[in-house]
């Protein structure tokens, strides 16, 4: 947890004859939504009793009802200036989304989104009582609320738990679930088509990522993947289908054979096949996370991100690969508050499209893979 002095929310801005109705706004992609748990389940100790909404992109309804403990509604974000993870902005809905917010009269809106240039102003919009949120110290204050200083270098579970933790929760150990239902299992087998894979005997590859920059080479992946394979281990191939061409072109470029289920898991399914698995090798994306969530050893590829914000945590061994603050082109000091854009550039970078990768070779990935196989003493 950050060592910050955090502003409280007043306790008089919540009711005391009712639950108190809160809504909560973290519109991305998986990896993000479960580096949010901890920050959910803090939320539900501080007010056990209080009806979450979760405003969130339209994936994440099943996020809400794999975690009721934590979440009781879903409402699926309609977009809005300046927050990236969506299709294009239509005013009309969003105006239309706001006009029936602010008829829910929510008693507290959350933002748990970034440093709160565009969303801060969406939360605020969303007409609640009192708002909560992260935000730049040289900001103004965009409506009544509390509003907690921004930490650009922290991890990003610690960066939400900070946000909550203005609510008086008591502190949370920052881990990560994800629990595998028999359902998921069974969309599994579905997915596998009639393949067969035991625990403990196969390894999953990853090679997308949402965003192009943060994937490794699909000739390293391929090589990762050989050298794993030679080693006595199944290679099940991950993604959505929107990744399928640097699947297919991991795939071509392999020596040995692999099962290739991308675009046909749901998250519950891969969720069920990273539990079994003995290593998860991915780009800094949502499945490092899942696997975290799980107990899963991974090795993580990090080409343009900052492993002090992103890096898998759990109980297994977690490994990233590359990644240095430098290489990603942000040069202030870890404590300096300044904005960085995505992970790690400064305006600067970002703008001029001038933002450099960590140079990681397959070697290097191999090697870190072959360290945590050969300490849990397993071949398949």
């Amino acid at each position: 947890m950050i060592a910050e002095a955090v502003p409280r929310v007043p306790p008089e801005v919540l009711p005391s004859d009712r639950p108190a109705r809160i809504a909560v706004l973290r519109a991305l992609a998986l990896g993000d939504m479960l580096c949010a748990i901890p920050a959910f389940r803090a939320l539900r100790r501080a007010l056990p009793d209080a009806r979450v909404s979760l405003i969130g992109l339209p994936w994440a309804a099943e996020l809400v009802d794999r975690y009721p403990a934590y979440l009781d509604e879903f409402i699926e974000f309609p977009g809005y200036p300046g927050v990236p993870e969506v299709q294009p902005v239509d005013a009309t809905r969003v105006t239309a989304f706001m006009e029936q917010m602010q008829a829910r009269r929510f008693d507290l809106a959350i933002q748990l989104q970034g440093d709160g240039t565009s969303t801060n102003t969406f939360t605020c919009l969303l007409g609640a009582r009192w708002a909560l949120g992260a935000t730049l110290p040289e900001r103004p204050m965009p409506c009544a609320g509390t509003w907690v200083p921004y930490s650009p270098h922290a991890h990003e579970i610690d960066r939400q738990l900070v946000v909550i933790s203005a609510m008086g929760s008591p502190g949370d150990d920052g881990r990560l679930e994800f629990s595998v239902r028999d359902r998921d299992r069974d969309d599994l087998t579905n997915a596998l088509d009639g393949a067969r894979l035991e625990p403990e005997t196969y390894v999953c590859i990853h090679p997308g990522a949402a965003a192009e920059r943060r994937q490794w080479a699909p000739e390293r992946f391929a090589a990762v993947a050989d050298a794993l394979g030679e080693r006595g281990f199944r290679i099940v191939l991950t993604g959505v289908e929107s990744e399928r061409l640097i699947l297919d072109e991991v795939s071509k470029l392999m020596k040995m054979p692999a099962i290739d289920l991308a675009g046909r898991t749901t998250i519950g399914a891969l969720g069920a096949l990273v539990a079994d698995a003995r290593l998860v090798v991915s780009n800094d994306t949502g499945i490092a996370h899942l696997a975290a969530a799980l107990a899963t050893p991974t090795v993580t590829v990090a080409v343009a991100t900052d492993p002090a914000r992103w890096a898998p945590i759990g109980p297994a061994n977690h490994v990233v690969v590359g990644g240095v603050r430098e290489a990603n082109g942000c040069k202030h000091p870890a404590g300096d508050p300044h904005r960085c854009f995505g992970d790690g550039c400064t305006y600067e970078t970002r703008r001029t499209g001038t933002q450099p990768t960590a140079e990681v070779l397959a070697g290097d990935v191999i090697a870190a893979a072959s360290e945590l196989l050969d300490a849990g003493h397993l071949g398949a």
